[in-house]
């Protein structure tokens, strides 16, 4: 389907996939001091170690 006018063509050609990879990390950076909060208190529940646990040893 062809654009409406020369100025959705462009959007949608030049300007849509840095714009959206612009919001995600800004979202990323914004939000990042909230995952050390919410995991540190499930890690330390269940006393997960740093590496990987082989349960079958």
């Amino acid at each position: 389907m062809p654009p409406k006018t020369i100025f959705e063509g462009m959007y949608s050609r030049f300007l849509k996939r840095p714009l959206d990879f612009c919001c995600a990390l800004a979202a990323i950076l914004a939000l990042s001091p909230l995952l050390p909060k919410r995991f540190a208190p499930t890690r330390i529940r269940f006393n997960l170690g740093m590496g990987f646990l082989n349960s079958w040893q």
